[in-house]
C-alpha cells in the first residue's frame, strides 16, 4: 500500500507494528520516559523521528515513534509517514 500511495503521490500515515528493531532504535526514549516517570510518578510521552526499513520496503521511510510510560509499563507506538511537516499539537 505504501508503495502504491508513494508511486501515485499520496500523502500516507500508517501504523506501524511494533517489533524488536524498533524497540532497540527507540531505547534510548523509552529508558528517558521511564525515568521522568520515576522522578514524577506521572505518564510520561516522548516523541522522536528516524528512518528505518522493513526488509521487505525497497527504501528507509520517515517513522514517528511515540514512546509512553505509565504504572502499567511502557507503550511505544510507531508510524510510517511521508508527510513533509505534520502538526502533532503539544506532547501532552
Amino acid at each position: 500500500m505504501v508503495d502504491w500511495c508513494e508511486r501515485k503521490g499520496v500523502g500516507y500515515i500508517v501504523d506501524l507494528a511494533k517489533n524488536k528493531r524498533l524497540n532497540g532504535l527507540t531505547a534510548d526514549w523509552m529508558e528517558a520516559a521511564k525515568k521522568g516517570l520515576e522522578a514524577s510518578g506521572d505518564k510520561q510521552r516522548v516523541f522522536g523521528e528516524f528512518y528505518y526499513a522493513e526488509k521487505s520496503w525497497k527504501c528507509e521511510r520517515r517513522v514517528i515513534a511515540r514512546i509512553e510510560y505509565m504504572e502499567k509499563g511502557i507503550n511505544p507506538r510507531y508510524i510510517v509517514i511521508n508527510l513533509e511537516d505534520p502538526d502533532f499539537g503539544d506532547n501532552g
